[in-house]
């Protein structure tokens, strides 16, 4: 069997998953804040999924409400 010549390939593959999944998971609800910044990327993220690329803004937000970008 396949399976059995690379066991121990699929089983650091199998440790590697599970670690990925744990470190998503532990605390999530501590990483479910949003700042103000993520909040704003969000919203143009989704209004580039909706209307296409070209929503998206060629430079970034005003930085405290001067013309500094």
């Amino acid at each position: 069997m396949r399976f059995k010549k690379n066991k121990k390939y699929y089983s650091l593959l199998l440790l590697v998953l599970l670690l990925g999944i744990f470190l998503r998971v532990y605390r999530h609800n501590d990483f479910l804040h949003f700042e103000l910044d993520q909040a704003r990327d969000a919203l143009i993220v989704d209004a580039a999924l909706e209307n296409g690329i070209g929503e998206l803004p060629l430079l970034g937000p005003r930085a405290a409400g001067t013309m500094l970008r």
